[in-house]
């Protein structure tokens, strides 16, 4: 009997970990996600304004800062990874180690 609990427990316990698993990776798409939208709406939206002429002038500016935000979704991924994955975060450490030793 003592076998059978044990083979269900470990069960159990895969089972959450899996479930665990799905949603943490659940969480950093859904950052991905959202960190891209959140970067590429601003662009899209001002250049569909622009371009259909619904405002007479935009400021010279937020082309660039519409732009430079665009730029900055591809800095929000490796931190998201980086803050999500411990072995995205052990092999960042690793070559980080590697390439310092080798400048030495």
């Amino acid at each position: 009997v003592s076998t059978q609990s044990t083979g269900v427990v470990c069960a159990i316990n895969n089972k959450r970990k899996v479930t665990a698993q799905v949603r943490s990776a659940t969480v950093t798409v859904l950052l991905i996600v959202g960190a891209y939208i959140a970067c590429v709406t601003p662009y899209t939206l001002m250049f569909i304004v622009r371009n259909t002429s619904l405002v007479a002038g935009l400021h010279p500016s937020v082309p660039r800062y519409c732009l430079l935000l665009t730029y900055c979704n591809s800095l929000h991924n490796p931190c998201i990874y980086l803050g999500r994955s411990t072995q995205v975060r052990q092999h960042t450490v690793r070559a980080v180690r590697r390439l310092t030793a080798v400048s030495r």
